[in-house]
Order: structure tokens, then sequence, then C-alpha cells
């Protein structure tokens, strides 16, 4: 798994590179809030609220598509009896960008790598480190959404997301994510 993280970091070095010679790409930083959950079959857990935060830049393939990879740190987890499951991720999310109003309006869509840097049980006025006991650190997230930019540097967007790594291996519960936040490009 590291293998692919490193193929795909070193993949998005170089297109940055070929697409700068062109003048096609765009920096800027972007944050927000996360609604979190665990879902699985025999149920789900209560939303945890949380933010996310990081950089991105984003390639114009043409005047109506676009691929934007970021680096995101991300609150996720989960509520459930009384204890809230604080999940922390750095998230490597790329999504391609398919705009629908000139340059405006993008419906959005993806694959997210992340991996888990933190992980904590609360609740009952305590909490207590639960990173040992995850199996999979690891995630690769699905994600879609749609994002709007305005005043020509300023964008906002809703994003939902969904694991599709197992967090502990013999139960079925995996991070889905709703994220509503904005940025701004220089």
């Amino acid at each position: 798994m590291k293998k692919t993280v490193i193929l795909a970091i070193t993949a998005i070095v170089l297109a940055t590179g070929a697409f700068a010679q062109e003048k096609k790409i765009e920096f800027g930083v972007k944050a927000g809030f996360n609604v979190a959950r665990e879902i699985a079959e025999e149920g789900s857990t209560e939303m945890r609220a949380g933010f996310y935060g990081g950089v991105f830049a984003e390639f114009f393939i043409s005047n109506r598509l676009g691929l934007q990879p970021g680096l995101v740190y991300s609150m996720q987890g989960g509520k459930s009896e009384g204890l809230t499951d604080e999940f922390d991720y750095v998230n490597l999310p790329v999504m391609l960008k398919i705009y629908v109003l000139k340059r405006d309006l993008s419906i959005d869509a993806g694959l997210q790598p992340g991996y888990m840097v933190s992980a904590k049980v609360s609740g009952n006025g305590g909490s207590a480190d639960f990173y040992d006991i995850i199996d999979n650190k690891f995630d690769v997230a699905v994600k879609f959404g749609a994002s709007y930019k305005f005043a020509k540097r300023f964008h906002a967007g809703i994003h939902y997301s969904f694991g599709t790594i197992k967090l502990v291996d013999g139960m079925d519960n995996r991070n889905a994510v709703i994220q509503i936040g904005a940025g701004v490009r220089f």
C-alpha cells in the first residue's frame, strides 16, 4: 500500500511540472466542516462534527475538464452509546472536475487514499488511545460532489466520501464523510 501512495505522489509531482509549463494550473487552500460517521451492515453510528483543511492544485485539461489532487487533514469517526470515535486522517483526494457552467460550476468525482494518524475514543469524562486496535489505518474512499467558483479566486463546495476498506478486521465499519467548505486560489 505504501508503494501505491508513493507512486500516486510521484505521478502528481510529474504532472504538476508538465501542466505548469502550459500555465493551466491553479493552486489553493481549502477548509471547512466535516460531518462523519461509521457505516456498517449491522447499523451506523451517529454523526461526529469536525473540520478539514488542506492544499490543492488544479490542472485544466480543457475548458470543461480539470484534475484536482490535494493534501487534506480530516477529522472523521462517529458517535455511539455515549462514546465518540475520533479518527484523524491525512487524505490525498484526486478529483476529476467536469465543468457544466464555463469554469464556475463543476461536478466532481474521484478517489481519496488516506492514512489514519490518530484514533481515540472519548466519552464519560475521559478518553483513551484507540490507534493500536484499528487494523486498517489506510483507507481508499470514493468521493463525489459539486463545487462553485465565484469572484475568480474563491470557491465553495459540498462532497460525500465513503471508505472502501473496513476499519477493523471482522467488522464492517467503514468511514462516511460529508464535507462543506470553501477555498481560495492563488
